[in-house]
């Protein structure tokens, strides 16, 4: 019954898409994977990724640099019992058995020394970026979504540099997005390494602490188009 559903609403979804719109319902979600590479073919920096079962190969990564680890896929909420459990990013336990294998292969990727994170919302070829001062609390120095609501991250408008904004228009373009929020990091020694984009975009999340109206330019962008045709 779900099924038969899914197809109902989809077709739904599919008519609507036909209209003037920002993003596509078909695409609200990418492969974590692709993405990578598509961002290393257009030239932006990404962190050194590998996706193991087996704890020996955790370990010999291990000793080249800092390893965390976080969904291959999308992030999904999960609840047991009473509890809520958050698939954030996580670090890695140095004191794990090499003799041990996991139940099922997991991403490691290498742990960027953080400046502060950056969330850049696209649309079109326009881009609004916002620095999240992240590392100052240890409670979201590894992911910020692991909100502290008695002491929030400072967020404040950010202007990436051009040859990183072209970058990050040339990725959109190859993945096919026309929206979407893409995530980076700002080194100490500023460098700017891409982790991931969120097609479904999340607009307010940078549009209201740093005051872009985002939400008002994206109604003006389609009622224009809209009127011209």
């Amino acid at each position: 019954m779900n099924y038969e559903w899914l197809m109902c609403r989809n077709f739904i979804f599919y008519n609507l898409q036909q209209k003037k719109s920002l993003g596509n319902f078909f695409r609200s979600t990418t492969n974590k994977l692709i993405n990578l590479s598509i961002a290393k073919e257009c030239g932006l920096e990404i962190p050194e990724t590998f996706i193991s079962e087996s704890a020996s190969d955790l370990l010999n990564v291990q000793k080249s640099f800092p390893v965390i680890t976080k969904p291959i896929g999308e992030i999904m909420p999960i609840h047991f019992q009473e509890g809520y459990y958050r698939m954030l990013t996580t670090d890695i336990p140095k004191d794990i058995s090499a003799s041990e294998n996991f139940l099922y292969p997991v991403l490691l990727q290498e742990k960027i020394e953080k400046q502060f994170e950056i969330r850049i919302f696209v649309m079109y070829e326009k881009i609004y970026a916002m620095a999240i001062f992240s590392q100052r609390n240890t409670k979201t120095d590894i992911d910020y979504r692991n909100y502290d609501r008695d002491n929030m991250n400072r967020m404040v408008p950010y202007i990436l540099p051009m040859d990183i904004q072209q970058k990050i228009l040339n990725f959109m373009r190859k993945t096919g997005l026309d929206t979407g929020s893409v995530d980076m990091i700002k080194t100490p020694d500023n460098r700017y390494v891409f982790l991931e984009v969120n097609p479904a975009g999340n607009i307010e999340m940078v549009s209201d602490p740093c005051c872009y109206n985002i939400e008002k330019i994206i109604a003006e962008t389609i009622k224009n188009e809209i009127q011209n045709g």
